[in-house]
């Protein structure tokens, strides 16, 4: 793996985790 493709599995890992992290805090405001 280079450097630039673990950089790319980074990135796209970072941008899966806050778009779950939003969607968890959506709901979260929803049911308050």
């Amino acid at each position: 793996l280079s450097l630039e493709e673990l950089e790319k599995e980074v990135v796209d890992a970072v941008a899966e985790f806050k778009s779950h992290k939003q969607e968890y805090d959506e709901k979260r405001i929803r049911e308050q």
